[in-house]
């Protein structure tokens, strides 16, 4: 539902702005494939943060700092600098040792715990690097409003799939006005803003 009011948002923002940059960024098979990996990263966030405590979600999550640099070292010469430099070195061992430490739950065995949770989580870290990364990268020849509007529109198209493979689209509907209210407003600001 949010998803829906933030992306209705945009929509009609870039159609009344952005036109023809719009309808580019619509057919762009970057946008496309960014969009989907915005689904998907979404989706695992959410299958990780079900099985998993809320902070581990938080601190596997905040991992990702970590790999949006590594990628944008390799894409971008100016963000060379910053990995090179000892501090950064220090961080990022930390970061790692941090996480690994709180993934021992068994403190007999020095290995961290990996179940189905821990590797969404996971995968959703290394994905929302993927996406700062690429976003970045394709703003230089995109404008970034269109750009995300097409990212929310596939994100969207992804969550009303998933709703009706695995749930249905009808229900979110009849909620109580209250809970649609601050849904939409939400999806406008958080959504909306965020993209």
């Amino acid at each position: 539902m949010r998803y829906v009011f933030g992306t209705a948002a945009l929509l009609a923002l870039c159609l009344g702005k952005h036109r023809p940059a719009l309808i580019r960024s619509l057919f762009h098979p970057a946008a496309i494939a960014l969009g989907v990996l915005n689904f998907l990263n979404q989706t695992s966030w959410t299958w990780g943060c079900y099985g998993a405590e809320a902070t581990v979600a938080q601190l596997i999550s905040k991992i990702n700092l970590v790999f949006i640099i590594l990628l944008s070292w390799m894409i971008f010469r100016e963000e060379r600098a910053v990995i090179r430099h000892p501090l950064y070195i220090a961080g990022t061992a930390v970061s790692f040792v941090g996480v690994t430490l709180v993934l021992m739950t068994d403190p007999a065995s020095f290995a961290p715990r990996i179940d189905f949770y821990t590797i969404m989580l996971l995968l959703t870290s290394v994905g929302w690097a993927i996406y700062s990364v690429w976003g970045k990268h394709l703003v230089r020849d995109i404008h970034p409003l269109p750009m995300f509007t097409a990212v929310a529109v596939y994100s969207t198209i992804g969550f009303w799939a998933t709703s009706e493979a695995f749930g249905t689209t009808e229900r979110p509907w009849s909620v109580p006005a209250a809970i649609l209210v601050t849904a939409a407003v939400s999806g406008a600001i958080s959504i909306a803003g965020s993209h």
